[in-house]
C-alpha cells in the first residue's frame, strides 16, 4: 500500500519515461531516415530514379533508430525509478512526485508546441 495515496514515485517515473522515449525515439527516427536519405542520395542513387527498394532501406532505418532511443530512455527511467524508490525517504517522496509529474508533461507540452507552430 502506497503512504498518502495517489501515484507512486515508479509510476511517475515510468510514466516520463514513457512519453519522453516516444519523443526522443520519434525524432531519432526522423533524424535517422533523413541521415539515410541523404547517404543514398549522395553515395548510391544521385539524381537518377531510386528503385522502391530504396523506401524499405529509410524505413528500417527510421524505425530502428525510433526504437532504439524509445527502448534506452524508457528503461533508464524504469531502472532510475527503481533505484530512487528504495533510497529516498517517504518524507520527500510528495515533492519528488511533484516534479516528475511536470517532467512527465513536458513532452506533451513540446508536442502541442509543435503542432501549433506547424498550422
Amino acid at each position: 500500500m502506497r503512504e498518502g495515496g495517489g501515484v507512486n514515485l515508479r509510476s511517475l517515473y515510468t510514466l516520463a519515461g514513457l512519453l519522453w522515449g516516444l519523443t526522443i525515439g520519434a525524432m531519432a527516427g526522423i533524424q535517422a531516415a533523413g541521415a539515410a536519405a541523404g547517404a543514398l542520395w549522395l553515395f548510391v542513387y544521385g539524381d537518377e530514379r531510386w528503385p522502391e527498394s530504396a523506401g524499405w532501406i529509410l524505413l528500417s532505418a527510421g524505425g530502428a533508430a525510433a526504437l532504439i532511443a524509445f527502448a534506452v530512455v524508457f528503461f533508464a527511467a524504469r531502472r532510475h525509478a527503481g533505484r530512487l524508490a528504495v533510497q529516498t525517504p517517504p518524507a520527500q517522496r510528495a515533492g519528488r512526485r511533484r516534479g516528475w509529474f511536470l517532467v512527465a508533461l513536458a513532452p506533451l507540452v513540446i508536442a502541442a508546441l509543435a503542432v501549433v507552430g506547424a498550422l
